[in-house]
């Protein structure tokens, strides 16, 4: 008797179908369940960052201009240095409550703030008098706390006052003042203290 081609590999598939084990129809599925699982997760976390990303404060927008600005903003430091004033920052917890950013009395209540205070001085020594100072008070992990405030002249060319933070934690403090055609500006990052503690 012969056996034919067509007889052998009719032998050999049934070999190789008594061979199979019952898992092998599954090795497919495992492929899917696994991208499945893969996708699962990325959609998951891609979810959550896009639901709990609060955003940039305004400071950290528009790039471009402040780039195309540059120059601008060298000169500026350029003429700072070159009119030789002086300034140094004072930041400490003292107590202080109200409104965000709001400068107010130390003595209105127990709620934690700081007092924030600039001491300008002339190329000579003497104080700078009658000067504006502005503070810009710029929260760089989330959006919508950035605040901005006057700092009233103590004397001496001393100007501060006890500021109350909505948030504890860091913040960028971008402190400028104008005196007739002198401009000073410092750029500071404070931790402001939480008040529970």
């Amino acid at each position: 008797m012969a056996i034919t081609s067509k007889g052998r590999a009719g032998v050999g598939a049934a070999a190789e179908t008594a061979d199979r084990r019952p898992i092998d129809a599954w090795i497919p599925w495992f492929f899917v369940i696994f991208f499945a699982v893969v996708l699962a997760a990325d959609g998951t976390l891609g979810y959550f960052a896009f639901s709990s990303w609060t955003g940039i404060g305004d400071e950290n927008r528009n790039h471009y201009e402040k780039g195309l600005a540059y120059n601008a903003e060298l000169s500026q430091v350029e003429a700072q240095v070159a009119a030789g004033i002086r300034g140094r920052l004072d930041f400490r917890p003292v107590a202080a409550p109200g409104g965000a950013g709001r400068p107010v009395a130390a003595d209105e209540g127990a709620k934690t703030g700081v007092w924030l205070e600039l001491a300008l001085t002339n190329p000579d020594g003497t104080p700078l008098l009658g000067a504006e100072v502005q503070v810009r008070a710029l929260r760089p992990t989330s959006g919508g706390h950035d605040t901005a405030f006057v700092l009233p002249a103590l004397g001496e060319g001393r100007y501060g006052a006890a500021v109350a933070f909505s948030l504890p934690g860091v913040w960028d403090l971008v402190v400028t003042a104008e005196a007739g055609a002198t401009r000073f500006r410092i750029d500071k990052r404070v931790m402001v203290p939480d008040g529970r503690s």
